[in-house]
């Protein structure tokens, strides 16, 4: 994925190593690793969308919204129902050891029904995120 250089905020990278015969010793080494470590989690930082992508299928009477996010803590997810309005909010992990602190996203999503907050079903499985709920009764579409 090609990144505009505009969206990476930092500086190009320079290394001067002291010994003139390329080798480095512990301390440059350290500081080289340091470096590299940083450049890559602004890199990853830089290209990781802010929200999730989500897919929607409906039916008749059944709604389904599901997303695929491996880096999600399923503890942390949380669903919301107003109406025709969904909102999901959770928190994606940080990688081991990774001086990133966990990042938070929401993502709203206006149903093309309203739907029976009683039939909402919200499922965790293989790192997918499955919401599942029924149209209102009274919303249904009459049978001919």
């Amino acid at each position: 994925m090609d990144v505009p250089r505009d969206r990476i905020d930092m500086p190009p990278l320079e290394w001067k190593p002291q010994q003139s015969d390329g080798h480095l010793n512990a301390e440059e080494y350290e500081a080289l690793r340091t470096l590299v470590s940083r450049f890559y989690e602004r890199i990853a930082k830089s290209v990781r969308p802010e929200s999730p992508d989500f897919s929607i299928w409906f039916g008749e009477n059944r709604i389904t919204v599901s997303g695929n996010l491996p880096e999600l803590d399923p503890d942390t997810v949380r669903v919301a129902l107003a109406g025709q309005t969904l909102v999901v909010r959770g928190v994606f992990r940080s990688l081991a050891g990774s001086p990133t602190p966990p990042r938070t996203f929401q993502k709203i999503f206006m149903l093309p029904f309203p739907v029976d907050p009683r039939t909402l079903q919200v499922d965790w499985m293989m790192n997918f995120l499955i919401i599942q709920a029924q149209r209102l009764q009274q919303d249904r579409p009459q049978a001919a």
